[in-house]
């Protein structure tokens, strides 16, 4: 946390003297977010298959590269958003407390720290309400066939309509990587996306509204703010402070974007040096990046004794950066680690725990604590989800919780900016909540005043 106050009060004072840092920050970023882009155009261009080892490494270190360049000239958001929430908060605090306010702080919190930029959620969500509302305008039998017929067959009847079908093309080109995360590439087609035009259907809500709403709720965000910022009579600088965090809110957007297209296209150029070495995809998840490097250099399929290893690490291992070069370890080295490193203090018995209010209100349900988009599907509507942090992938389950309640994360985080679309309320920041709480525990959370209880 040393280096991320460090950081984030630098970006404080900088603020105090150039309102636009965090523009000059993102326009730096451009370039090389450019960079990225063009490489992940290449490795979609390119036949892997048809390329020989040395050009698959090649295209490989340089995917590496932009990859790298386009994280680390970012690297700046993880600071401010874990280190800023805090400081922010206080200065609102302080601000309404000089005018009686108090008892309307998280209503005021949550509207100075709206995000006023749609995500690429969002713009996915549209792009897909566009398509149903289209099926709705011109071509209502369609709908009716969606409803009752299975996905395979609708999707060959809907290739009748080819306005219609163009649309969903477009769609799956330019979406097909919005459910991926930071480890697998799920791949999603047109049969994916007309079973969600089905559910689109099912619910039976106003399409056109729904759209509306997704649209609008930025600028009208912006102009809540505005408003809100001119009543309360905000400082300059908690006002620069403020636009920094929405800028930042964009950029890490963006960045989590880019990350996803990463894990589809770093995953197909894996998996074609996976299949030269005799691994799958999921093994070679398993190597270091300097072995990756090493593997250029090997001749043919790798060693027996390579594999094993490999096979030791899918059971349990842990990666980390020791000095020079990443290292990995397993076994009785991994349990002494896990000692140093993993609390053990036990929390089952704390019955009130508090965090950050990301999105007010009170909800009453039952715990689902979610590990990974795996087990979104446990979700069932009104349970209370309970996560480290949330990602586009647990999307879904957010739409069926009542409340949503993290360790980890700031205003600026992906569950802190799905809650207030939702309007759901959310706690972040709590930092204990997947070990002090079990599946099946009801709770009531408190998210106006940051506060989870067991009942």
């Amino acid at each position: 946390m040393e280096d991320i106050n460090r950081v984030t009060n630098d970006i404080l004072e900088k603020t105090k003297k150039d309102p636009n840092l965090g523009k000059l920050l993102i326009k730096d970023w451009e370039q090389s977010k450019k960079e990225f882009y063009d490489v992940c155009k290449k490795v979609h261009e390119t036949k892997l298959s048809d390329l020989s080892d040395k050009e698959l490494f090649a295209l490989f270190n340089e995917f590496r590269k932009k990859t790298l360049d386009n994280v680390t000239s970012s690297s700046i958001i993880d600071c401010f958003a874990l280190g800023s929430d805090e400081k922010i908060a206080k200065m609102i605090s302080v601000l309404l407390a000089g005018k009686n306010l108090n008892n309307n702080y998280p209503e005021i919190f949550s509207k100075l720290t709206a995000p006023i930029d749609p995500s690429f959620i969002n713009e996915a969500e549209v792009s897909l309400l566009r398509i149903a509302l289209k099926i709705e305008e011109v071509n209502n039998g369609l709908k009716k066939f969606i409803l009752t017929h299975t996905l395979e067959e609708s999707l060959e009847e809907i290739k009748r309509d080819k306005q219609i079908y163009a649309l969903l093309e477009k769609h799956e080109k330019e979406y097909f990587w919005s459910k991926n995360n930071y480890v697998h590439a799920n791949i999603l087609d047109k049969k994916h996306f007309m079973k969600e035009l089905r559910e689109i259907f099912e619910t039976g809500f106003n399409i056109a509204a729904e759209i509306k709403k997704i649209t609008e709720t930025p600028s009208i965000n912006k102009e809540v703010k505005k408003k809100l910022a001119e009543h309360l009579h905000v400082s300059p600088h908690l006002k620069n402070l403020l636009t920094i965090s929405e800028e930042f809110t964009w950029w890490q957007d963006q960045r989590k974007k880019s990350s996803y297209l990463f894990t589809h296209y770093g995953s197909m150029l894996i998996e074609e040096i996976a299949k030269r070495k005799g691994l799958t995809l999921h093994e070679i998840k398993y190597i270091t990046p300097s072995e990756t490097m090493l593997l250029e250099k090997c001749e043919g399929k790798i060693s027996a004794a390579y594999k094993n290893e490999i096979k030791e690490r899918e059971k349990d291992c842990a990666m980390f950066w020791a000095s020079k070069e990443h290292v990995c370890v397993t076994g009785k080295e991994l349990e002494e680690l896990k000692k140093t490193i993993i609390e053990t203090e036990d929390y089952s018995k704390i019955q009130e725990f508090k965090g950050l209010c990301a999105s007010p209100g009170y909800a009453k349900g039952r715990v689902k604590i979610i590990k990974s988009a795996t087990e979104v599907d446990k979700i069932e509507k009104g349970d209370i989800l309970v996560a480290i942090m949330t990602r586009p992938d647990y999307v879904a389950g957010m739409k069926k919780s009542a409340a949503i309640v993290t360790e980890e994360g700031g205003i600026t985080c992906h569950a802190a900016i799905v809650s207030r679309e939702l309007k759901i309320p959310c706690i972040i920041g709590t930092k204990i909540a997947t070990k002090a709480l079990k599946d099946g525990m009801m709770v009531e959370v408190d998210a106006t005043n940051g506060v989870v209880r067991k009942i």
